[in-house]
């Protein structure tokens, strides 16, 4: 995981954080008068670098710890297409009261794809037309009722987990979707946006 996809991992009020720490790191470096020494200036800012820097990092590795056990199939306690067993998911979600799919666009869970070696580690979900995670525009069909969620999940450095979006609706086993987004990679799991084709 780069540094750009954790930033867009992260939920709005953590990217919030992260913007208000930059904006201030800057101008704590202003408010140094002209003459102070630079070895003051420096012993500051390797403070306040290193505190940022352990922080972060500690954030990327419950991120990565996170993503690997996060999985709404878990969450929801059904079995991968695959058959295989997953890890557990940090919170559970209600199952009752959503409606089927028919017209608008949401995040599905495809399974769980290794990028190093080109392969489906667990899943997919869903009919695919090539081996690996479908591009924007391509067309896939549910092989079972998949959940839809109105987000991708995202990072929390507050509570130092990733979170669900909501789940909306579902769309109904032998449907066919078509890929409206870059797929979303949290560790091995991959997310798609899609929509009713």
């Amino acid at each position: 995981m780069d540094f750009a996809s954790l930033i867009k991992g992260l939920d709005p009020v953590s990217q919030g954080t992260m913007a208000l720490l930059v904006v201030l790191g800057f101008f704590a470096g202003k408010l140094f008068p002209a003459h102070t020494p630079m070895r003051i200036k420096l012993v500051v800012f390797l403070t306040l670098v290193g505190f940022a820097g352990s922080g972060l990092a500690y954030s990327i590795h419950n991120a990565r710890v996170g993503a690997a056990m996060a999985n709404p199939d878990a969450a929801a306690g059904k079995q991968p297409a695959s058959g295989q067993t997953t890890g557990g998911a940090s919170s559970a979600f209600g199952l009752a009261g959503v409606a089927h799919a028919d017209d608008g666009e949401g995040w599905i869970f495809l399974g769980k794809y290794d990028r190093d070696r080109g392969t489906w580690v667990e899943g997919p979900t869903v009919q695919l037309a090539g081996s690996g995670v479908p591009r924007p525009g391509e067309r896939l069909r549910t092989r079972r009722d998949e959940d839809v969620y109105d987000d991708q999940p995202r990072f929390n450095i507050f509570n130092q987990s990733w979170k669900l979006g909501r789940r909306v609706a579902a769309f109904p086993r032998d449907r066919w979707l078509q890929v409206t987004g870059a797929p979303v990679f949290v560790g091995h799991n991959v997310w798609c946006k899609a929509r009713p084709a």
